[in-house]
């Protein structure tokens, strides 16, 4: 296969195994191995990205504004790697030398992104303010811890400082393409390669009510239990429209500037994606 038929994409942040794969599979195909830090280039016939969620889905985003659907792999190197994960545990996965070499892919690997004003989600988007200090204290400890031990600690920072955040309408609401929040089956019914969307949310309250409710709520899903309505809200749809967005949004575990006010939906913009074993 020739370069112009595949291209290699690595975050350089991404472990070292995986980068090492992406490497191999470069090498063996005749195609340079591209970073993602230079704009994920998607001119190629298929993709492999090697890396985490985010950067999986800047290479979704690139092959959507291409308009051209292609197939993409992924090579596992990033901090929770769910995408990866989700796919493996659904069987929607290929040996790299047989990606490489498929004309066609079957229809259940499509996969369709969400989207929130104009920005592509793969897994979630959150607006509510439990979301967005997650983005943000991941952010402040990246460099400083591992990749697994930052993820908790965000959490935990996230947790211990929402109580004084009113930024967001919600403490928590978030709107989900996978049954999984993190590692934790919360919407058992969210199918990841449909068509809809689940919203999860907290009812605006006072705010030690909505704490406590948030507390309860990470406690059940850490003892995969599903909360309770008058706990959590949840609603499945094609399509929601929001009316108070805050200044920034919870896109698959980084914070992104928006605007006020937007759908969120499934695209129906249809891309195949494999793990790559």
């Amino acid at each position: 296969m020739s370069a112009v038929e595949l291209r290699v994409i690595v975050n350089p942040h991404s472990s070292k195994s995986s980068k090492d794969q992406a490497s191999k599979i470069a090498r063996m195909n005749g195609s340079p191995l591209h970073t993602i830090n230079s704009g994920p280039n998607v001119s190629s016939q298929k993709i492999i990205v090697a890396g985490g969620d985010g950067s999986v889905r800047a290479v979704l985003e690139s092959v959507y504004r291409s308009e051209v659907t292609k197939p993409v792999g992924i090579l596992a190197g990033g901090t929770n790697n769910i995408i990866y994960s989700i796919l493996k545990k659904s069987g929607k996965v290929l040996p790299a030398s047989e990606f490489v070499n498929s004309d066609e892919f079957p229809d259940d690997l499509g996969f369709r992104p969400g989207i929130f004003q104009e920005r592509l989600f793969l897994l979630h988007v959150g607006l509510g303010s439990f979301e967005q200090l997650i983005g943000s204290t991941n952010e402040h400890f990246r460099g400083y811890l591992p990749r697994k031990l930052r993820s908790r600690a965000a959490h935990l920072c996230a947790l211990s400082k929402v109580f004084n955040q009113s930024d967001s309408p919600h403490i928590l609401d978030v709107y989900s393409t996978t049954s999984h929040l993190g590692y934790e089956n919360a919407f058992p019914s969210q199918q990841f390669h449909g068509g809809l969307l689940t919203r999860a949310w907290i009812e605006s309250g006072s705010k030690r009510e909505e704490f406590m409710k948030l507390f309860f709520c990470l406690v059940a899903w850490q003892l995969h239990l599903r909360p309770p309505s008058s706990i959590l809200s949840i609603k499945q749809k094609d399509l929601f429209n929001t009316e108070n967005s805050p200044f920034e949004a919870w896109f698959d575990g980084d914070n992104l500037p928006v605007k006020s006010g937007s759908e969120i939906r499934r695209l129906d913009f249809v891309i195949p994606l494999v793990a790559i074993i």
